[in-house]
């Protein structure tokens, strides 16, 4: 009995260093047989008495000890460790107080947790519960006294005292009991197992996300692991959000546990942000077999040993949940083209108008956002490229837990209307009708065709604003046509009205030249002789005068350009003195071979000359006036330059004269000979 109170004080002083020194962990110890507490021992019944000390006549008396908890009414057996000494029910009274402390006995241990404690009468092939209790309490005894219980107990040789059993029913059992007991001992004294405290642990499992009884929840497992048997425990949870539960595998509501797996499950509904919440463990119930030294505090009276087959622990798990998981693609293309736009500004932002950021989309026209949490969000655009309208209606989309979410936002290019005006380059006022125009965009791709009304106006509406140029594929047929390339720049409508640009043609232009020449000189002499110095003017349909030209020394003249549009009405002004005026009116029409620009129209003018008389009364010859008949002189008329027409041969008559009538008032040479 000194050893084994040795060994329990040597126990407890280790217990208390190791306290010391081992750090506090989040899992806490708590059995349900607690250390110094107070407890009341029993005498539950006497056990029937089926083995007897070798030597002595008179049979061990067994009283089956215990501890009644009485708020459970658990059970919890004693096995004395004085057996020397009177104890509870074998003369010490039926019940007295004992002081609990914790014992780290290894070979009691085991023979609890093989014996009694640990196992079941059926397993051993005893008769009955108390027969295993009997074995287990003389395998303790032994271990006290140093001896072990084969040594020390015999089979019995009669029925003890008030024994309703048969002598042959008291040694079937005794032999049973005694073999059992010797075995319990034996392995007690050199078996390795040995009491460990209890351990808890809490894992997580998979996550999902699953719709139970119509709500939609995130459901994570958790498993609870203990370093023995886990017979039970309780679950509760602190800092979850409204509505979460405690499931197990069939999704009912727990609290109270056996099955090492739950579930808590968090309506996905509510949860609006990160979740730090805290799963505790209670009541967990370990079969560790804890022992204990139950002190009389009477050195006349037994002491025991006491057992709870479960020792309970408690644990907590952490439940860390990070909310903002969620991400968000904001795609930005052109209604029409479905082109990417890049540059276009939203402010995001959750519908309680908490502030995301304001982001611009990149070249692929794109916004991407993550670390958003569940909630609807407001995408506004505020900006966007000039070209573009601005789509100031907020967007709003719900973003689910832990979704990736896409929100498409086309944007309408800004429209105008290009407006060519056509007219004649020399009178604005003057429309060109039926030209058309070959649009193309800023890439030089072909747009669309259009063609001037009766205004001179052609329109192309509603076009996407931008840079445009306009190429003139045909126009009016008396105007050339203009081979610029022409730039518009279409803006906004709603801002600006039409964007329109004035387009002038040039008429197709023609001359009319002029050939004024003598009339006798072609007539009868068949040579050109021309008349300089003629005034000539230009009329057109409306008797306007557009032009005056004047012939030159070869008797050319030459208009400016004249348009092809109409004809022209052509009078002589005014002429040499020597000539009479020709007052015809040339009507000349420029295209009567066709419109053709450049065209020279040739007018061919003649003049008559007006008539007089030449006299010739006289000869000069060395310096003397002389009379003399007969004399030849040869007349010619004397054109521009070296050009002498002759026009006849003249002789003097009696009188030395010669007189000829109806000359050409012009300049004439004679040339005289003595011929006669």
């Amino acid at each position: 009995m000194k050893k084994l109170k040795n060994i329990t004080c040597i126990f407890l002083l280790l217990c208390m260093l190791i306290n010391y020194i081992l750090p506090i962990t989040n899992t806490v110890f708590a059995k349900s047989i607690s250390e110094s507490e107070k407890v009341n021992l029993v005498n539950d019944h006497m056990c029937t008495s089926v083995l007897k000390i070798k030597g002595e006549d008179n049979l061990k008396l067994v009283a089956y000890v215990c501890y009644n908890d009485p708020d459970t009414g658990t059970k919890y057996p004693a096995f004395c460790v004085e057996p020397d000494k009177p104890g509870v029910g074998t003369g010490a009274g039926d019940s007295y107080d004992v002081n609990l402390s914790a014992l780290n006995t290894p070979e009691l241990w085991r023979m609890l947790y093989k014996g009694y404690c640990g196992s079941n009468y059926s397993d051993w092939g005893l008769e009955c519960d108390d027969d295993l209790y009997y074995a287990t309490k003389v395998a303790v005894h032994c271990y006290a006294r140093g001896y072990a219980p084969t040594s020390k107990y015999e089979e019995p040789h009669r029925v003890g005292n008030g024994q309703n059993v048969s002598y042959e029913e008291v040694l079937r059992r005794g032999r049973k009991v005694l073999t059992v007991a010797q075995q319990i001992y034996e392995y007690g004294m050199t078996g390795t197992d040995n009491y460990i405290k209890a351990t808890l642990s809490v894992s997580n499992g998979n996550e999902t996300q699953t719709t139970i009884d119509g709500t939609k929840y995130l459901v994570r497992d958790y498993t609870v692991t203990a370093n023995k048997e886990l017979s039970s425990y309780k679950v509760s949870i602190l800092g979850f959000p409204n509505g979460t539960r405690i499931l197990d595998n069939s999704n009912s509501d727990v609290t109270n546990m056996t099955d090492p797996n739950f579930k808590i499950a968090i309506p996905i509904s509510e949860i609006n942000g990160n979740i730090n919440g805290y799963i505790n463990i209670t009541d967990a119930r370990v079969k560790t077999y804890p022992i204990f030294y139950a002190n009389s505090g009477n050195d006349g009276t037994q002491n025991y040993i006491i057992t709870d087959p479960s020792e309970v622990t408690t644990a907590r798990a952490t439940f860390n949940f990070n909310a903002f998981q969620g991400s968000l693609k904001i795609i930005k293309k052109d209604a029409e083209t479905n082109k990417p736009i890049e540059g276009v500004m939203f402010n995001v932002k959750y519908s309680d108008g908490t502030l995301v950021g304001d982001y611009k989309t990149n070249s692929a026209g794109e916004i991407s956002i993550s670390n958003l949490k569940q909630g609807t969000i407001i995408a506004t655009e505020i900006s966007a490229p000039d070209n573009y309208i601005i789509d100031t209606i907020p967007k709003s989309i719900f973003i689910e837990l832990n979704s990736a979410q896409t929100l498409n936002v086309p944007n309408n290019h800004k429209k105008g209307n290009l407006v060519i005006k056509k007219v004649d380059a020399d009178c604005n006022e003057i429309p060109l009708e039926n030209v058309t125009f070959k649009i193309y965009d800023s890439d030089h791709k072909y747009i669309d065709t259009i063609r001037t009304d009766k205004t001179g106006v052609a329109r192309l509406n509603n076009i996407n604003v931008g840079t445009y140029f306009a190429v003139e594929e045909s126009c009016n047929e008396y105007y050339r046509l203009n081979t610029d390339e022409h730039e518009i720049i279409v803006k906004w409508s709603e801002e600006f009205g039409d964007s329109s640009i004035t387009i002038t043609n040039e008429k197709k232009t023609g001359y009319i030249e002029i050939k004024k020449f003598d009339k006798e000189a072609k007539e009868k002499y068949d040579t050109f002789l021309g008349v300089s110095g003629v005034l000539f003017g230009i009329y057109d349909e409306q008797g306007g005068l557009v032009d005056e030209i004047t012939t030159d020394a070869n008797g050319y003249c030459k208009s400016h350009e004249l348009p092809l549009d109409q004809h022209y009405i052509v009078k002589e002004l005014k002429t040499r003195e020597e000539y009479i005026t020709n007052n015809t009116e040339f009507t000349v029409n420029l295209t009567e071979n066709g419109i053709i620009d450049g065209y020279v129209y040739t007018l061919n003018v003649a003049n008559e000359h007006k008539k007089g008389n030449l006299f010739i009364e006289k000869i000069t010859l060395d310096d003397k006036t002389i009379q003399m008949g007969n004399v030849e002189f040869e007349l010619y008329l004397v054109g521009n330059g070296e050009l002498k027409l002759f026009i006849g041969t003249y002789f003097t008559d009696a009188n030395g004269e010669i007189y000829i009538e109806g000359l050409n008032t012009r300049k004439l040479s004679i040339k005289g000979s003595f011929y006669k």
